[in-house]
């Protein structure tokens, strides 16, 4: 904390945390949509994402901003199913497609995705980039980005196992490089179908 923190509004604090803490205390919806709109700091707009009730101002952040991890939070305040299976079959994102699958509450509708070439399913190079990014991630120890992608694996494995069992997690599986953290997404895959970390 600098010296001159003590005389800025906590929004313009140099402490993310605190201008985070800051947006949650904030309930106007107004201040809260330009905030996350507008914000350069990525933890502050997410911070305003979670609080917006809007579902039409969701709807377009969802669909349309041009930061991943937006767009991901935004998707989970959405309540229309229609626009969350809109978007899980469309987008050209697998990570933010991945995203609005695990909000669908729609079993037929998600195990639909588990079928190869149903217009929402992933191709092989996609499951495979997401999971190294995460096994990387893992390796390295890079926390963020295991928080953001542990959610999209599991519903990757779901989709696996709903498409092909245990036999097609582990064709998946085996085709990801050995970049020291495959042990650790064996171990969170652990429970899924017949998968055993």
């Amino acid at each position: 904390m600098g010296l001159l923190d003590i005389f800025k509004p906590k929004l313009k604090h140099s402490d993310p945390d605190v201008r985070s803490e800051a947006v949650k205390k904030i309930t106007d919806q107004a201040v809260l949509v330009d905030i996350a709109k507008n914000a350069s700091d990525e933890d502050v707009r997410r911070a305003a994402i979670g609080q917006i009730t809007d579902q039409d101002v969701l709807i377009d952040i969802a669909k349309n901003d041009s930061d991943e991890d937006a767009r991901r939070a935004a998707i989970g305040q959405i309540t229309d199913q229609d626009v969350l299976i809109d978007i899980a079959k469309n987008d050209l994102n697998p990570s933010v497609r991945c995203t609005a699958i695990m909000n669908i509450t729609d079993e037929k509708v998600i195990a639909n995705f588990a079928v190869p070439g149903s217009g929402g399913s992933f191709t092989e190079a996609e499951l495979i980039t997401i999971l190294t990014r995460l096994t990387d991630a893992y390796a390295f120890g890079r926390r963020d980005t295991i928080n953001d992608l542990e959610p999209t694996a599991h519903t990757i494995g779901v989709l696996l196992d709903r498409r092909g069992g245990i036999k097609e997690m582990r064709r998946i599986f085996y085709l990801l490089p050995d970049n020291g953290g495959k042990r650790t997404l064996e171990m969170h895959w652990g429970g899924i179908g017949d998968w055993r970390g």
